[in-house]
């Protein structure tokens, strides 16, 4: 059964239902019929990309698809074997809480029209799209639940990027939202990122760690595939405008 999303009610103004089909789903349309009947105005669905039945039926009843999500990971072997040598030029610290406006600020500049599945919705306002991003960056540290280290790159007092990591009940280490502002890009900062999770995870014993992005994030991708990481699943993600 899908949940409502209140924050996405709060940035859109539009009362939002969120469902995750990992498994054979018949119930769409009458999951559909209990949203419009509670007046929900927009529906986002999150569908393993093997379901081709329940990708049809989502489609059938109005559903369009606005992104596929790549899931890649890498194995604990490969994790210590990793070479952490750093570029001096940056120093990557520990985010606090008090460093939530500074996430914020690095976050705007690195997602400003980054096209996620929001952005690719045309009845969605774009500026609302992007804070999408900017909320999520600054409540990594206010919100223990969303992230168990969150780094950050700089260069001075200059903030260039930063990385968030989250391990679930399962003991694997979901690698979060990773950004960097738009002139430092190139210079090995998400790079030396995922170096710092890596030896975060190394230091904590865990056994995996998995990153999802979107499929048309190609420089993230390549950057995956260097590093080591290796595809898992995919999913696609659905949107229904009921507005």
């Amino acid at each position: 059964m899908f949940v409502w999303s209140p924050l996405d009610e709060k940035r859109f103004g539009l009362k939002t239902a969120k469902l995750s089909i990992n498994s054979s789903c018949n119930n769409i349309s009458e999951q559909l019929t209990i949203f419009k009947r509670e007046q929900g105005r927009l529906f986002i669905v999150r569908c393993d990309t093997g379901l081709s039945d329940t990708i049809f039926k989502l489609q059938t009843v109005g559903f369009f698809t606005t992104d596929t999500m790549l899931t890649f990971s890498i194995s604990p072997d490969f994790l210590v074997k990793q070479d952490f040598k750093t570029n001096s030029s940056f120093e990557v610290v520990q985010a606090q809480e008090k460093d939530s406006d500074i996430l914020a600020s690095i976050s705007r500049k690195a997602f400003a029209g980054y096209c996620g599945h929001y952005h690719n919705n045309p009845g969605l306002d774009k500026n609302h799209c992007d804070e999408v991003y900017v909320d999520w960056a600054r409540n990594l540290v206010l919100n223990k639940s969303m992230a168990d280290v969150v780094y950050m790159c700089r260069l001075k007092e200059f903030y260039t990027g930063f990385a968030s990591l989250k391990v679930n009940a399962e003991g694997m280490a979901k690698a979060g939202l990773l950004g960097v502002v738009p002139s430092q890009k190139g210079k090995g900062i998400s790079r030396l990122l995922h170096q710092k999770r890596f030896q975060w995870c190394i230091d904590n014993g865990i056994k995996e760690i998995q990153v999802e992005t979107s499929i048309n994030n190609k420089v993230y991708l390549n950057l995956l595939i260097g590093l080591g990481f290796k595809y898992v699943s995919a999913v696609q993600i659905f949107h229904l405008n009921n507005f």
